[in-house]
């Protein structure tokens, strides 16, 4: 099997787990803050309640890979949401399976960086 194919298995696999363990509902929205970007981040944190709002999200799952993007998420005001923290590995897997099938309609990657 080749390095790619492996990687988007393992990225499906860390998918089911963190779904599994959250319980995903309607409703939710999944982040994924691959790593912290500085002002870019800051500047979408600031606005992220308005725009849960807008899009009727009752809750957000929050992938982290970094304490940069936690310490910042706990200060922003943020209502009814769950941080989880993923290695640099699962991250990087997750994008791949994501980057296949859109597994999750409610998925969203905050980054310049990566896709």
């Amino acid at each position: 099997m080749s390095s790619k194919l492996k990687e988007v298995w393992s990225g499906r696999q860390e998918w089911l787990r963190i779904k599994k363990k959250y319980q995903l509902k309607e409703g939710t929205l999944v982040a994924l803050f691959p790593s912290y970007e500085g002002e870019f981040h800051d500047s979408v944190l600031n606005g992220f309640q308005d725009f849960l709002d807008r899009k009727y999200y009752s809750e957000t799952l929050f992938l982290v890979t970094d304490d940069a993007v936690t310490e910042r998420i706990r200060k922003s005001g943020i209502a009814n949401y769950q941080i989880c923290r993923i290695s640099e590995e699962a991250c990087r897997c997750l994008l791949a399976y994501y980057c296949l099938q859109m597994f999750y309609v409610d998925f969203t990657v905050v980054s310049l960086q990566r896709p």
